[in-house]
């Protein structure tokens, strides 16, 4: 009997499975530089592998600490593309926001409700979204209809907008307050190593949750100043749960605009949402 085969001629168990696991290694490696694993934050051949690209588009218009943000040089070293603005009207080309794995809704009220069944489906089809402020609130041909809950978009969007009471507007945006910043759930990846409670200084929208989509509260602001605001709270920052790969994000304020005056931590926290929604830690 040769040595490392067992009586009768038959292979050892671990030098049978030795091709099964270089085969394993080699599908590892191939998955690697396609980018359908993260492989460049492994010790040692971490290097080999490039960090996967988030391609992401702004739906309406972008701020300019916005635009300034998504190309800033730490962002596209941590594998951030932005493609720049789309106007809602792209929608109306099938397919239009299929080559984005994120896509930030932001600087436009209206939406028609063809670009509300569109972004809807983008989510629900496993992709991503972030939605900043009042953005499309409105649709341009029934000035009645204010919020995220008609044609499809309240089903992926974990806030409704607070400001409706019987399709009657009783507040919009909470201009400039000067409030308290608070981390709800401080180990989120979002929020990893954040001071729990810090100054924010910018403009919030009302919000409250979804009674329709499976939400967590992030982060909320208290004890901002205006009148007969003294001492609420309103909710800052939340994810959706349940869709099966796809994620809204939403936030109450521009998380670009307030980083400067934040010290820095919106910067933080925006760019640790696209690591997050790509999947890294």
């Amino acid at each position: 009997m040769k040595r490392g085969q067992m009586p009768g001629g038959e292979k050892s168990f671990a030098e049978s499975a030795i091709p099964l696991i270089l085969i394993a290694v080699l599908l590892v490696f191939i998955a690697g530089k396609i980018g359908l694993v993260d492989l460049s934050g492994v010790p040692v051949i971490g290097s080999l592998f490039p960090k996967p690209l988030v391609k992401v588009a702004v739906l309406g218009r972008s701020s300019l600490e916005m635009k300034e943000l998504l190309s800033a040089e730490d962002y596209k070293m941590s594998g951030i593309y932005y493609q720049g603005d789309l106007p809602p009207e792209v929608i109306l080309f099938s397919g239009a926001l299929s080559s984005y794995d994120v896509v930030i809704l932001q600087g436009v009220k209206e939406c028609d409700r063809k670009t509300r069944r569109a972004v809807a489906d983008f989510v629900k089809s496993g992709k991503k979204l972030i939605v900043i402020g009042d953005a499309c609130t409105k649709v341009p041909d029934d000035p009645s209809i204010l919020g995220w809950d008609f044609a499809g978009l309240g089903e992926v969007m974990p806030v409704e907008y607070a400001g409706v009471i019987g399709h009657t507007i009783t507040s919009r945006r909470i201009p400039s307050p000067v409030g308290e910043f608070k981390i709800v759930m401080p180990d989120h990846p979002i929020l990893p190593g954040a001071q729990l409670n810090y100054p924010f200084y910018g403009s919030l929208f009302d919000v409250v949750p979804s009674h329709k989509v499976n939400f967590d509260i992030l982060a909320i602001v208290t004890n901002y100043d205006g009148k007969s605001k003294i001492g609420t709270t309103t909710l800052a920052v939340v994810e959706s749960k349940g869709w099966f790969g796809g994620k809204t994000i939403y936030f109450a304020f521009d998380p670009a605009s307030t980083a400067q005056r934040s010290g820095g931590r919106g910067r933080n926290i925006l760019l640790n949402t696209f690591m997050y929604l790509r999947g890294s830690k």
